[in-house]
């Protein structure tokens, strides 16, 4: 998750509290770093260039067993 805000105790307490399955912050969980806009937008575009990509027409699950034809 990107998150642009301003940080301070409120915000990173609304982060850090509310949200059980974020882990933790880029850099230090108690200093936090702010992200650069040039990696924020590489990060964002990997996301677009993988919803472009063509999806399987049969997803298997792990521990299927799979017979070849």
């Amino acid at each position: 998750m990107l998150v642009s805000m301003d940080l301070n105790d409120q915000t990173w307490h609304l982060i850090h509290d509310n949200m059980p399955r974020v882990i933790g912050f880029v850099g230090d969980d108690l200093n936090p770093e702010p992200l650069p806009d040039e990696d924020a937008g590489k990060i964002i575009g990997r996301i677009q260039d993988g919803s472009e990509r063509p999806r399987p027409k049969v997803v298997f699950d792990v521990g299927e067993v799979v017979r070849g034809g």
